[in-house]
């Protein structure tokens, strides 16, 4: 199986990790731009990919950060992921971590 990424955007500033836990697949790109969007095309070969959630963490401010006063302030975002013909773009928003898991078989 392989997976690619292919940034659509000029400028790229992102980190990278896959994992595959049998029968899905987790890849969590980061977006490091402070104030860029980041698109991508991502997509598996070699096994079908059948569906898929992200979960986006951010937040309005770089330097916001949860404390027992306010545990709430970043809170990952949950979202179905649209795949056609085994791949899709994915908008990164700036300053963001998404994980991506992706059920294959």
């Amino acid at each position: 199986m392989v997976w690619t990424l292919k940034y659509l955007t000029y400028r790229v500033y992102v980190a990278t990790s896959s994992k595959r836990l049998g029968d899905k697949l987790v890849i969590s790109p980061v977006n490091l731009n402070l104030d860029e969007e980041l698109d991508c095309l991502v997509e598996v070969q070699g096994r079908e990919v059948v569906g898929g959630v992200r979960r986006i963490l951010t937040s309005r401010d770089v330097r916001d950060s949860n404390s027992f006063e306010t545990p709430s302030r970043i809170i990952p975002k949950k979202e179905d992921v649209q795949i056609h013909d085994g791949k899709f773009t994915e908008k990164l928003q700036p300053h963001t971590l998404t994980v991506l898991e992706l059920k294959i078989r």
